[in-house]
């Protein structure tokens, strides 16, 4: 069973995320903290905040902006950029 799954359901990690502007330019950044455990689910999440225009750190209704998610506590740390055209789905990455 990997360190993820061994984590309590209420257990909570801390999501940081990075706002580049289409150009990639910085903007600002904002965090919230999850409970899901794996990384897929996390991105999706995000995704789904960004769709609804609802992403922590920006004001409701916001532009599109690029993403930077990271999960630095997270066992199997891995950091993905998000674009306004992405599924979330996770591919071959």
């Amino acid at each position: 069973m990997s360190e993820s799954e061994h984590m309590v359901k209420d257990e909570f990690m801390n999501v940081e995320l990075i706002y580049f502007n289409m150009r990639g330019k910085y903007y600002s950044g904002g965090s919230y903290q999850t409970t899901r455990l794996h990384l897929a689910e996390i991105w999706n999440e995000v995704f789904e905040m960004q769709i609804a225009k609802n992403l922590p750190g920006l004001v409701s209704g916001h532009s599109e902006y690029i993403v930077l998610i990271d999960v630095p506590d997270h066992p199997h740390r891995h950091p993905r950029i998000l674009h306004s055209f992405d599924s979330g789905e996770d591919g071959d990455d």
